[in-house]
């Protein structure tokens, strides 16, 4: 059962037939992303 919580955090429902690894791998590669993407303005703008 999904909770009110749940519903507010994903009203959509795009997460909700997730398994956890499912989840976490998504997040793990959203956060690759974000690091890559801040380690490259990082190296432009001392470069």
């Amino acid at each position: 059962a999904i909770t009110e919580e749940e519903k507010e955090l994903d009203p959509d429902g795009t997460y909700a037939g997730f398994s956890r690894v499912d989840f976490v791998k998504s997040v793990l590669d959203w956060q690759g992303s974000v690091v890559e993407v801040s380690s490259g303005q990082f190296r432009n703008v001392v470069a």
